[in-house]
């Protein structure tokens, strides 16, 4: 059940603010469609060195060519079986942080698919969907 007192009438305001609707079309028009957020330098360091990481092993596993056309645009996932041993790769012969320990924390590898997931959308390549992860 709704309040009329509380419901927000968005076609008046878009009315009200923007009077000349070709104008406001205009506007729509310039917006570019590809947008990347502005993030911290430590994101950027993150996605970089995980961008780094994916580079080298799709160049070791196939060609540089290869590799980068991974990250071009619209490009879509590579075989799930590759990237599901770069992740396994990764953590496994990743270093810990404790003494005498190796490999990632499971948390650490969760990490790490997420960042890869987050730099290949920056990439604005084709989304992994979790069927193809899980």
């Amino acid at each position: 059940m709704s309040d009329a007192k509380y419901e927000r009438d968005f076609t008046l305001e878009l009315q009200i603010r923007n009077p000349d609707k070709s104008v406001f079309l205009k506007i729509i028009d310039d917006i570019p469609a590809e947008h990347l957020r502005p993030l911290a330098n430590s994101a950027l360091m993150k996605y970089d060195r995980v961008r780094r990481i994916w580079i080298a092993y799709f160049t070791w596993l196939h060609n540089e060519q290869t590799a980068n056309k991974t990250l071009q645009a619209k490009a879509p996932l590579p075989p799930i079986q590759e990237v599901k041993a770069l992740i396994k790769e990764a953590a496994v012969n990743g270093t810990s942080g404790f003494k005498g320990k190796g490999g990632w924390s499971y948390s650490t590898a969760r990490d790490f698919v997420s960042t890869i997931s987050h730099m290949r959308a920056r990439h604005f390549t084709i989304a992994m969907t979790k069927d193809e992860i899980c």
